[in-house]
């Protein structure tokens, strides 16, 4: 059961002067000196310590790296921490706190990484640690009489201003409050009472394993970043090693806090490079590709509530005479007091069905109301149409394993359309499928919801991320028709909304109003996908404005003619920010968004590039590239587009350019005489010969890094 916040901290802080924030000055007053001696103990609280420091002030994880002297390479601080002896760990906690009062916390920081880096080795002469291995020594400053706590001359007369959420710093104490102050343990550990086997590094990197087989089904299905769903499994994992390993409860604490601190620093190629290394032990976690029979086959099976029979009644008297003492009375027939039972188990089952049924209901309450059938002209003909409410997701499924996604477990209006003979056609607006489109559950669950509910989507990102892509594919899996309007400097508010032209008819010469694509849309289950609306002028956005409130659209060019929008129709904006302006700098005609307007679109969805794995399967998939080529592939379009985000080039290099680069390959590979040359005229086909000539060698320098073969020239 959770430790209450409030008694952690007034357990562990007894000289803090309220329960809102813990001063650093109390955080060493109370519990530093306390555990000094602890060596386990004072390893975790240094790592909760830099941890609750990286949380607070916002500081970068990646400053909490470091190269001892005569390391080739650098360390987590979170390993130094485990090479460290008590001194130096109370030392470190200490004179960081300094650092903070003086300067910005992360110049702080590095400030005191500097220091350490710069004065700790591994000496001979040192103290052990409890598997007899030799631990940093350390110079100045951290041996000054100044900051040594272990000796009680330590000053932290100078702290003061800088304080903890003690709310977040109870909520990463809570382990350690459980194992240490709420046991009464003595401070004091000898090395025969550690464990001689125990390696919180190697510990720590087959929990993260761990976590990345477990978060597989959400990395494949783009439910977030590798780094984020690999964070969420991080409990469940911790829980399982700790359980298969037996580990103590010191064990846990120093493993727990071990992971806080480093899972942050890590990037994507550090959690692939942890999982490659384990795999071995994080294979058994990895969840099952096998699809469920039907889609109850997941819920937990559950029993008939069947009534307790006595089957001994000769003891019936005197289980009956006990619990009437125990209950002073009140309960004195055992019959009765089981067949009650029973209607409570049968009460909390029906109750949990009915709070299934209610949540359904009310989800259904917010969403638009449409009729069940319709129709639509198209070239002169009719089509019918017929709403369908179908599960999202039994249409949208992984395409690299054909799993369901069991987040969008919610039905969605979806369209059927028949001609006048009644057979099923295809609306010719309706985009065409593509079977090898990676859809990612972060975007669905958003994108699917506001549909859903009759909201309008803005959908931004880098150009080439899909943004276009993502409503066609919606569009061409659930039936709706889908009509692009790309809002260039050439459009103008006729053929947005309309106008009146001069016609003959039976000879004689009258005015007919002729619809704009905003009217004619808006009448029909679709989407209106307003391209790179944060381009469009500022008549025509105004134009927009009106109707996107969803009232309908006043025609004053049509004698005041109010046309109401369809229950299905949606506006889907496209853009390269978020409506504030161009926050990149590449993007030239970016315009701020008239606040009102942005103020009518109730979903706004990131889009970024596809992942590595997301485009080395596509690639894989769709075009049968080699397995060498695919990984310098998407790695050169990785480096690209870091480029691009930085600012060293103007090249984006998105998914249409590494397609187009494999659709090249592919026709020089047949042609050509070495896949050396037919990479090379790939990349230069689909990439190189449009850099403009300032990035050029830029992008050579990329190409050549990751095929390393090839000579491209500048």
């Amino acid at each position: 059961m959770p430790t209450d916040n409030d008694t952690i901290i007034s357990t562990l802080f007894p000289s803090a002067s309220d329960n809102t924030n813990i001063p650093c000055k109390v955080f060493i007053d109370d519990l530093i000196v306390k555990y000094k001696d602890d060596r386990v103990a004072v390893k975790t609280l240094t790592r909760v310590f830099f941890n609750q420091c990286v949380e607070t002030f916002g500081i970068p994880p990646s400053v909490l790296r470091l190269t001892p002297k005569g390391a080739s390479e650098s360390i987590s601080l979170s390993k130094a921490i485990d090479k460290m002896n008590k001194g130096l760990l109370c030392s470190l906690i200490l004179q960081t706190s300094n650092h903070l009062e003086k300067s910005d916390p992360t110049q702080a920081l590095q400030q005191v990484i500097l220091e350490l880096q710069d004065n700790i080795d591994d000496c001979s002469s040192n103290e052990e640690d409890e598997k007899g291995k030799k631990l940093f020594a350390y110079g100045v400053p951290f041996n000054t009489k100044e900051l040594d706590v272990r000796n009680n001359t330590h000053d932290t007369s100078q702290l003061g201003s800088k304080s903890f959420p003690a709310v977040a710093l109870a909520k990463k104490l809570e382990v350690f409050f459980n194992e240490y102050a709420s046991t009464s343990k003595t401070t004091t550990t000898t090395k025969k009472e550690k464990t001689m086997t125990f390696d919180v590094n190697k510990a720590n990197d087959k929990v993260v394993a761990m976590a990345m087989a477990m978060a597989k089904h959400d990395i494949e299905d783009g439910l977030d970043t590798i780094e984020k769903c690999v964070q969420k499994r991080l409990d469940k994992a911790l829980q399982e090693y700790g359980n298969k390993h037996t580990l103590t409860s010191e064990e846990r604490v120093s493993l727990k806090a071990s992971v806080d601190l480093t899972m942050p620093t890590y990037t994507e190629e550090d959690i692939d490079r942890i999982f490659a290394e384990n795999q071995d032990d994080a294979r058994e976690y990895l969840p099952s590709d096998v699809e469920p029979k039907d889609d109850k086959s997941n819920e937990p099976s559950k029993q008939p509530v069947k009534p307790v029979k006595i089957d001994k009644p000769e003891l019936k008297p005197a289980v009956e005479s006990m619990l009437s003492q125990m209950t002073s009375g009140v309960v004195t027939d055992i019959e009765e007091l089981l067949q009650t039972k029973s209607q409570l188990a049968e009460l909390q089952s029906s109750s949990e069905n009915l709070k299934k049924e209610l949540s359904t209901l009310r989800s259904r309450s917010f969403a638009a109301q449409a009729a069940s059938t319709g129709e639509a002209k198209v070239d002169g003909k009719k089509l019918k149409y017929e709403v369908v409410m179908r599960k999202a997701s039994d249409i949208f499924r992984n395409p690299r394993s054909g799993r369901k996604i069991t987040q969008l477990d919610f039905e969605i209006p979806t369209l059927i359309w028949k001609d006048d003979e009644g057979k099923v056609v295809r609306h010719p607006m309706c985009p065409d499928t593509n079977v090898n489109y990676q859809f990612r559950a972060s975007h669905l669950i958003k994108f699917l919801t506001a549909y859903l509910l009759g909201k309008n989507v803005w959908l931004h990102g880098h150009t080439g991320t899909g943004k276009t892509t993502l409503p066609e594919q919606v569009a061409s899996l659930i039936g709706l028709p889908l009509f692009p309007l790309n809002l260039d400097s050439q459009l103008e508010r006729a053929d947005l909304t309309g106008q009146t032209n001069l016609i003959e008819q039976n000879g004689t010469t009258i005015t007919k109003f002729v619809e704009g694509i905003l009217p004619t849309s808006m009448v029909l289950p679709c989407f209106l996908v307003l391209d790179e609306i944060d381009a469009g002028k500022p008549d025509i956005l105004f134009a927009i404005q009106r109707a996107t409130e969803g009232k309908g659209l006043l025609l004053t060019e049509d004698g005041g003619r109010l046309v109401k929008p369809h229950p299905l129709f949606r506006f889907v904006a496209t853009a390269n920010s978020r409506g504030q302006g161009d926050e990149h700098g590449v993007y030239a005609g970016v315009r701020p968004m008239n606040g009102a307007l942005l103020n009518r679109f109730g979903t706004f969805i990131e889009i970024d590039y596809m992942t590595p794995e997301e485009e080395s399967a596509l690639l894989e998939r769709e075009y049968k590239l080699p397995k060498d080529i695919t990984k310098n592939l998407v790695e050169f379009a990785k480096l690209c587009r870091k480029a691009f985000k930085s600012g060293e080039t103007s090249v984006p290099v998105s998914p249409r350019d590494t397609t187009a680069v494999a659709e090249f390959y592919t026709h020089y590979s047949a042609v050509l005489t070495t896949k050396t040359q037919a990479i090379e005229y790939a990349i230069d086909n689909a990439i190189l010969s449009r850099c403009p000539i300032d990035n050029r060698q830029r992008v050579v320098e990329l190409a050549s890094r990751c095929f390393a073969d090839c000579k491209f020239t500048n």
